[in-house]
């Protein structure tokens, strides 16, 4: 879309990518464009989503399982091989490295102490308060190592969802975590 009085275009289509060759004239009505081309009439909508190339973002990273955002409007991303990516205002960096060896990052949650709780897709639950990961499995008590969300319950209850049931995720007082399956 071009502005002649300050000689600079607004928005950038790509028509080729669109399948229309040769565009010869292009008119913007209500959000969409009407382009005259070698092959027809055609009209664009532009979309409401912007692609990002992953190989740009980090390039060891580009499968992505969950996504949260934070209590204080930050957003994270998990990704395989235990990582977690955050969005910042230049684009994103890792926030944290192999929580866990190999498996992917099924799910994010923040609780009312700040602390992030992590399920995994084999290799459990794992706990980030002050930055330093703890990590659960089916030795700790937990009903299976392979997890892909939590619940929380209006009566305060929160539960850790995965390939063979549920967990209960308790803590005490003093912070210590243990399961109820």
């Amino acid at each position: 879309y071009f502005h002649p009085e300050k000689a600079v275009a607004s928005q950038f289509i790509n028509t080729i990518d669109l399948g229309v060759i040769w565009p010869t004239n292009m008119l913007k009505e209500d959000n969409f464009f009407w382009v005259g081309s070698y092959n027809g009439l055609v009209k664009i909508k532009p979309s409401i989503f912007t692609v990002y190339d992953v190989t740009k973002i980090l390039s060891r990273h580009q499968d992505y399982y969950s996504f949260f955002e934070l209590k204080n409007g930050g957003f994270l991303i998990g990704s395989n091989r235990g990582n977690i990516i955050q969005k910042t205002d230049d684009g994103f960096s890792e926030l944290y490295k192999g929580i866990v060896a190999t498996a992917e990052i099924k799910s994010i949650h923040e609780d009312e102490r700040g602390w992030l709780w992590i399920a995994t897709g084999y290799q459990g639950l794992a706990l980030l308060k002050k930055d330093k990961p703890i990590i659960f499995t089916t030795q700790n008590g937990l009903h299976d190592n392979s997890l892909s969300q939590f619940l929380n319950t209006g009566d305060g209850r929160f539960y850790v969802i995965g390939d063979q049931g549920l967990s209960e995720i308790i803590v005490s007082g003093s912070g210590n975590v243990s399961f109820k399956t």
